[in-house]
């Protein structure tokens, strides 16, 4: 008898050991002299989404390119095929009480998170399970990946975190004063 795990839901997390203090202070610089994006977000951080892509800002070039070389693996190790590009990239700045509701990014097919400023006090990102939730489980006696229904992921300086777009993942609510700020993006088929 044996149990197999189908339908895996990947999400990868890998720590990058440059300096990116310079990246954090550039957003900041950024916040004050473009327009906050996110027009329709129930949930209100200061972000540049869709009013200035940091996949365009030189400054970045050299985290990108380690970004490129991380999102490549990834999709080798779950099996993606064709050629992969940037399509947009934004900042986030999380102020207490900001938060992210639930979402994806299902018109992309690699999308990450990268923290340029995370604090394991901070708000966690919490991926849901994309299983279809049924009404009729019954209650689990153990805690396990065939029982969760979201998996949080604390936000850490320097991290990225990576995941196939149509997963639905959110922000809690910042719990605190700090500025937690993270670079978001989408990567799409040639």
């Amino acid at each position: 008898m044996s149990l197999s795990h189908i339908f895996s839901t990947p999400i990868f997390l890998k720590d990058y050991k440059k300096n990116t203090n310079f990246l954090l202070e550039h957003c900041y610089q950024l916040k004050n002299k473009i327009n906050i994006g996110g027009k329709g977000w129930i949930g209100k951080p200061i972000n540049s989404f869709d009013t200035y892509n940091l996949f365009n800002d030189l400054i970045f070039k050299e985290l990108w390119s380690w970004v490129d070389n991380e999102v490549n693996f990834f999709a080798k190790e779950i099996g993606l095929v064709k050629q992969l590009k940037r399509q947009i990239s934004w900042y986030n700045i999380y102020r207490k009480n900001d938060f992210q509701e639930f979402h994806n990014h299902n018109f992309n097919v690699i999308s990450g998170i990268f923290f340029l400023k995370g604090e394991s006090n901070d708000a966690d990102v919490i991926f849901k399970n994309p299983m279809p939730e049924n009404p009729h489980d019954p209650p689990c006696s153990q805690d396990n990946p065939f029982t969760w229904k979201t998996v949080r992921v604390p936000a850490k300086t320097n991290q990225l975190i990576l995941f196939k777009s149509n997963l639905d993942h959110c922000v809690e609510a910042q719990p605190n004063e700090n500025l937690r700020v993270s670079l978001s993006f989408n990567y799409e088929c040639i």
